[in-house]
């Protein structure tokens, strides 16, 4: 065995054969989404240093590894973290979006989206429970891959509806950015009454509420509104308002930008699930419109009064017309005929 193997790596000095190792397909991130519905959202959940999110990350993460190292890609599992807790349902339930390594042994056993979804769904039984952690069933989500029942409505983080109104000291921000991991065919985002597009614009007005109202802009920040949605791969048009407070009185697009780039790694991944094209962030100042309401022109009341009265009156001018008519035919229908009594017998003077 010995003078077998110093010929062979003689014959392999020699000659300069090598044997060329086979590359297995690189390592994958997924990010997994979730609702968890027995745990309460509260703001200790936004503090990576607080001990509620502490012990929540390491139960959860502890749940998912023994998920994943117990199932039948347990050899292509390299480990889960999370990237940030959310609210939902005005904090009844507590969103968790996590990411996920995979590596591939082989290009015959390589990890997809599809079926990392099929496993934490089969370990679940069929999303019901991660341990203690009652889930929501509709709101899984790998990458952008889901099952749920396309007659429900899609799930979507809590958003806060718009105030109608807006303030003359609004501060008023164009937002722009590309989500690179998001690629649909021409036409699919034409309609912004479709699911898709719906379902992109709820995501990013609840990633970009939760960026802005956990930094420390959060006090200033009002609301987000998704203004378009492109291709290329995703080209996301908003604007977002901040009013003043006594801490902060004024805002530029420098703070804006600056938030924005740190809440997402440096411009690389927007709630745990959209990947962002680094060069593409954009944020610049904008003036609000504000359009001051027409007044309504009201009918003073007197006016009503006095229109109905002229009414009631008229009204009775002409009852009091058509019964003064039927007295005055009925009379003449009397004096039209009479009977007079004679000497020689009655008379009728309409006879003569």
């Amino acid at each position: 065995m010995f003078l077998s193997n110093c010929i062979l790596s003689l014959f392999t000095q020699f000659s300069g054969y090598h044997e060329t190792p086979v590359p297995y397909p690189p390592a994958q991130s997924y990010p997994l989404n979730f609702t968890i519905t027995n745990l309460k959202f509260i703001q200790d959940l936004t503090k990576p240093d607080s001990q509620k999110y502490n012990y929540v990350e390491a139960t959860i993460i502890t749940l998912m590894d023994n998920l994943f190292k117990s199932s039948e890609v347990s050899n292509s599992y390299q480990g889960c973290r999370i990237v940030r807790f959310g609210s939902q349902q005005d904090g009844n339930d507590t969103t968790v979006n996590a990411l996920c390594d995979f590596k591939s042994e082989s290009s015959e056993t390589a990890i997809n989206k599809v079926k990392v979804y099929e496993v934490f769904k089969n370990a679940t039984q069929n999303l019901k429970n991660l341990g203690p952690y009652n889930l929501d069933k509709d709101s899984l989500y790998v990458k952008d891959y889901t099952e749920r029942d396309s007659s429900l409505p899609i799930p979507t983080t809590t958003t806060t509806s718009p105030p109608i109104a807006i303030s003359p000291s609004d501060m008023v921000f164009d937002l722009n950015f590309t989500i690179t991991n998001r690629n649909y065919s021409p036409g699919m985002l034409d309609d912004t009454n479709s699911p898709l597009y719906k379902e992109i614009q709820a995501n990013v007005t609840a990633m970009l509420a939760a960026l802005y109202k956990n930094s420390t802009v959060g006090n200033n920040y009002k609301y987000c509104i998704v203004t378009g949605l492109k291709l290329g791969s995703v080209k996301v048009s908003c604007n977002c308002f901040f009013k003043p407070t006594d801490e902060i009185k004024t805002l530029d697009s420098d703070i804006i930008r600056d938030t924005f780039a740190k809440g997402t790694n440096n411009t690389d991944l927007l709630g745990g699930m959209y990947n962002l094209q680094r060069d593409s962030l954009g944020v610049k100042d904008t003036t609000v419109v504000i359009v001051p309401p027409q007044p309504k022109e009201e009918f003073p009341f007197w006016a009503i009064i006095i229109i109905v009265l002229g009414i009631m009156f008229i009204l009775f001018l002409i009852f009091l017309l058509c019964f003064l008519l039927a007295m005055v035919r009925q009379r003449r229908r009397k004096d039209s005929y009479q009977v007079m009594q004679a000497p020689h017998g009655l008379y009728f003077p309409h006879l003569r």
